[in-house]
């Protein structure tokens, strides 16, 4: 696992991925509930491979710097190509908190935060936000329909946000939009979105990537295991 202390980069703007080592009973428990725990395993693999394919090409159309982001325990060989950093201790806020404040640590003027449950959006996404963050807003966030988010984004640390915020919730978006106002920080806020937590979910992700007149190899791959069910 790579330490911050040995990471440079002259990019500014930094994308970190939030993941986990793909292992029944630690990732996607409310699909596998739904489906199995095998099925949610292998879905998280194929999320993690299409999530590698699209920011590798981000990495070539932006100058965005990608890092993977791990719980601290966890093993590094299911993360090629990018950087990783720890998460530290702690519950989601104190991860986010300390995720970002190392990237801002490094040198990087912009960190964004993601998760790896979201694996229909695609480079044009990341490109287009990444012209975005070169305008004035200081901030973006991109709710999704079930209260979180699946992109945040700011030029400043907002570790007292991160910690006043209970996660998982369907108020989790509104809770942190109200702490970062209290702070004087008014993200702007990008197209609803969703990310994969239930069965019920696979469902969307299956019409998007039905309907892609481009759909690529690991969208395919993705469809596919979808389709066993």
């Amino acid at each position: 696992m790579t330490g911050t202390s040995t990471i440079k980069s002259n990019s500014q703007h930094a994308i970190a991925i939030f993941a986990k080592n793909p292992k029944a009973g630690q990732v996607k428990t409310r699909l596998a509930k739904g489906t199995s725990p095998e099925f949610a395993v292998q879905f998280y693999k194929l999320c993690l491979k299409k999530i590698t394919a699209t920011f590798l090409k981000t990495q070539t159309s932006t100058p965005i710097k990608v890092y993977w982001t791990l719980p601290d325990n966890d093993t590094s060989e299911n993360f090629p190509h990018f950087d990783i950093i720890k998460q530290g201790p702690g519950q989601l806020g104190d991860k986010l908190a300390f995720v970002q404040k190392q990237l801002f640590d490094i040198g990087h003027k912009r960190v964004s935060l993601v998760g790896s449950d979201s694996p229909h959006i695609d480079e044009a996404f990341y490109t287009e936000f990444y012209k975005q963050s070169l305008g004035n807003d200081s901030a973006f966030i991109g709710p999704t329909t079930d209260g979180g988010f699946y992109i945040f984004s700011t030029t400043i640390k907002t570790t007292k946000e991160f910690l006043s915020v209970k996660y998982s919730q369907d108020t989790t978006t509104s809770q942190l939009l109200k702490s970062l106002a209290d702070s004087g920080v008014n993200p702007k806020s990008l197209d609803i979105g969703f990310d994969i937590d239930e069965r019920k979910d696979l469902s969307t992700l299956e019409i998007l990537l039905k309907t892609k007149s481009h759909p690529s190899f690991e969208d395919l791959k993705l469809l596919e295991h979808i389709n066993s069910l």
